[in-house]
């Protein structure tokens, strides 16, 4: 049976443990049909960590503590082996780390709870309540598990479940905006954003459709410059443009806000914290940095750093002769250098880079190094393990992807995002640090 509504008006009819009680909300206005989303499987990034657990239970979790698996007693008859390991997120707009369960088709005897952390995610729509877990079943389509529980004082989402897969998490609803990086007087369009249904189907968890404009004619939205500077001016509901002030402002960057009325957002309202449910006002917010023409902003170790490329507090320098390269240097003698070549017969352009060997395909390369002072690192997106044939045979690259959205002639602007995590060279345990950058560079060749 498919049921093409509002995602948040149907979580409450698949709640998948018996003890979670919720009534069944109508199907709302506006309803439109969707899209499923469907992805291939993602890379595996990493080594796992696995460990034997038997019938008494016991718990598995990452060295970062970003994933935790608590087993508990009877949900095994047996030792049975449990895995962690990163994979890449093939999920459309999640900013969060994805990671494979094993093992998978073993359907356990008591649910196991699965604990995941976004501590360091930026949030898209500005507001973790509407965080929620989800998985990808064999076939690459992503299913909502309506049962997630949110700890905003520990940052973690937490859920009930009797099978194993890819799991990740991704925002209900939120704003975005076409731009998130203007220059002084530029605009950029804003929008509220929501994955919908596709269907649900007999095992409870509803495969999720597309991302699409919020749609509900009965929805009031009340657009604010909640700090920072700067306009914004409705241009139909759910949707507005934003234009950036005509001087850099104090606070910066600018959280751009709007308070949703008359809303159908009803999810899981067993979980206290979810403290939207049942009221009339929700605040979505979306910052956008203001700058000069260039910039680099990255963030590492949870700490970012933004380069507005003046001289005066960082330089930036690009090349795109036969490759694309930045290299910026910041306050505090912090380096950054990114690096993409291809083959002869493909050019650099709008696309997605993999990290990795050119033989493979895979072209990018990054390095940051902290400073020259005692206790500065230098991060990698690949390293070497040495053997007694010598070092470089079995060289290792990170996971994740240098995505380029916009390629300029010469005199115009690249810009572009990169997701990774960089080892500490010299260190591999915990084997990787996450690594989020975003780039607005001049074409100068």
């Amino acid at each position: 049976m498919k049921i093409s509504t509002l995602l948040p008006l149907l979580m409450l009819l698949v709640a998948t443990s018996a003890c979670h009680e919720n009534s069944i909300p109508e199907p709302t206005e506006g309803s439109t049909t969707v899209e499923p989303i469907k992805t291939r499987h993602g890379a595996l990034m990493g080594a796992p960590v696995t460990k034997a657990i038997g019938p008494s239970g016991g718990e598995l979790q990452m060295p970062d503590n970003s994933i935790r698996l608590s087993v508990p007693a009877g949900a095994v008859g047996a030792a049975t082996t449990f895995s962690i390991q990163q994979v890449e997120n093939t999920f459309p707009g999640s900013t969060g780390r994805s990671y494979r369960l094993l093992p998978e088709g073993v359907k356990f005897s008591k649910p196991v709870t699965l604990t995941l952390s976004y501590e360091g995610t930026t949030l898209q729509g500005g507001n973790p309540e509407f965080l929620y877990l989800t998985y990808q079943d064999a076939d690459g389509f992503y299913r909502v598990a309506t049962n997630t529980f949110l700890n905003k004082e520990s940052k973690t989402l937490t859920v009930e479940t009797t099978h194993f897969s890819d799991w990740t998490y991704f925002e209900t609803i939120l704003l975005v905006a076409d731009n998130s990086y203007l220059n002084k007087g530029e605009s950029t369009k804003l929008k509220v954003m929501e994955y919908m249904n596709y269907d649900l189907t007999g095992d409870g968890d509803p495969k999720l459709g597309v991302l699409q404009e919020y749609s509900n004619s009965r929805t009031k939205f009340d657009w604010s410059i909640n700090y920072g500077g700067g306009t914004v001016t409705p241009d139909k509901p759910g949707a507005a443009t934003f234009k950036a002030p005509a001087s850099v402002p104090e606070v910066n960057p600018v959280g751009v806000g709007v308070r949703l009325s008359n809303f159908n957002v009803i999810v899981n309202k067993n979980d206290p914290t979810r403290n939207y449910a049942g009221k009339d006002v929700l605040l979505l917010q979306k910052e956008i940095q203001i700058g000069g023409e260039q910039f680099l902003e990255y963030t590492l170790n949870g700490v970012k750093l933004f380069n507005p490329g003046d001289y005066e507090n960082g330089s930036i320098r690009v090349d795109t002769r036969n490759k694309f390269s930045i290299s910026s240097y910041m306050t505090g003698n912090q380096t950054f250098d990114l690096m993409i070549t291809g083959p002869e017969e493909k050019a650099i352009g709008v696309g997605t880079y993999s990290f990795g060997n050119q033989e493979k395909g895979q072209f990018a390369a990054v390095t940051v190094n902290t400073g020259h002072a005692k206790g500065s690192e230098k991060y990698s997106s690949s390293y070497q393990i040495c053997t007694e044939r010598g070092c470089g045979l079995n060289t290792q690259y990170t996971g994740g992807t240098v995505t380029i959205t916009k390629w300029a002639p010469i005199g115009g602007f690249i810009e572009g995002e990169i997701s990774a995590n960089l080892f500490i060279t010299g260190k591999f345990d915990p084997p990787a640090k996450e690594f989020k950058a975003k780039f607005r560079v001049k074409r100068v060749n």
